[in-house]
C-alpha cells in the first residue's frame, strides 16, 4: 500500500522538483533533521499531555517539556524582543530553557482553556483514499491530528486546533497548507467512527494555535 503523508503533499505543491529530490531520491536538507523541527515536535508532545480528553487538563506542559528534553542540548535563534517587526535583532538562546519558559507563559496567559472540551489529541491514524470511479484504494492517507475540541464558548462548535511553534507569526504560506485541509476533510469521519460526536455533527473550522519562539515581552 502506498502511504501518503502531509509533508509529501506540501512539497509537491510547493515544488515538484523538491518533492522528487526528497521523496524519490531521499535527499533531505540538513536543517530538516534538527533545530526548529525538533523544538516543535517536543512542544507538540508537551501540549498533548496537557490537552487530555475531557474538560480537565493534564500534566503542565512545562513539566513534560523538562522531562523529554533532559538530555537535549541545543541553541535556537530567536528575536531579541517580543515585537512583531520583520527586521528584528536576533540572538541565540538555550532551547531547553526557552521551551520551558514559553510553556509556563502559555498556561499563565491562556489558563486551562475552560471552554474547550477535548475530543481527540495527537492520535496517529490512516484512512484509505478510494479511486473516484471504482472501489480500489489509491493511497493510504496517514496523519496525526494535533487536537480537536468542542468549544463551549461557541455553542459547542467542533474545532480542529493546529499547534504552530514559530519564531514569527507567518500566515502567507497557509493558502498552500495541504495538511489542515486534509485534516478538516477526514476529522468528521474519524470522530463519528469513534463515537465521539453525533451522526449530524461535524468539524466546522480550524484554529491555528501559534506559540511564538521568542523572549517574553516585558512591557
Amino acid at each position: 500500500m502506498v502511504l501518503l503523508r502531509n509533508s509529501e503533499r506540501t512539497d509537491f505543491r510547493r515544488c515538484p522538483q523538491r518533492w522528487h529530490w526528497r521523496w524519490n531520491e531521499h535527499l533531505i536538507p540538513i536543517e530538516l533533521n534538527h533545530g526548529p523541527l525538533v523544538f516543535g515536535s517536543f512542544g507538540h508532545l508537551a501540549l498533548a499531555e496537557w490537552y487530555i480528553p475531557g474538560n480537565k487538563r493534564g500534566v503542565h506542559p512545562a513539566e513534560t517539556w523538562d522531562a523529554i528534553t533532559k538530555d537535549f542540548m541545543d541553541l535556537i535563534r530567536v528575536p531579541e524582543t517580543g515585537y512583531l517587526d520583520d527586521d528584528l535583532e536576533m540572538s541565540w538562546e538555550d532551547a531547553r530553557q526557552l521551551g520551558h519558559d514559553l510553556l509556563v507563559h502559555y498556561v499563565d496567559y491562556w489558563g486551562n482553556d475552560d471552554h474547550w472540551e477535548v475530543l481527540y489529541t495527537e492520535h496517529p491514524g490512516s484512512m484509505p483514499i478510494r479511486h473516484p470511479y471504482n472501489s480500489s484504494t489509491i493511497v493510504d492517507y496517514v496523519y496525526t491530528m494535533d487536537l480537536i475540541v468542542r468549544d463551549h464558548a461557541e455553542n459547542g462548535r467542533i474545532r480542529y486546533v493546529d499547534h504552530k511553534f514559530m519564531k514569527t507569526i507567518e500566515k502567507r504560506h497557509l493558502w498552500i497548507d495541504s495538511q489542515n485541509g486534509g485534516y478538516l476533510a477526514i476529522g468528521t469521519r474519524e470522530l463519528r467512527q469513534q463515537g465521539l460526536i453525533g451522526p449530524k455533527e461535524a468539524v466546522r473550522d480550524l484554529v491555528y494555535n501559534f506559540v511564538r519562539k521568542a523572549r517574553k515581552d516585558a512591557r
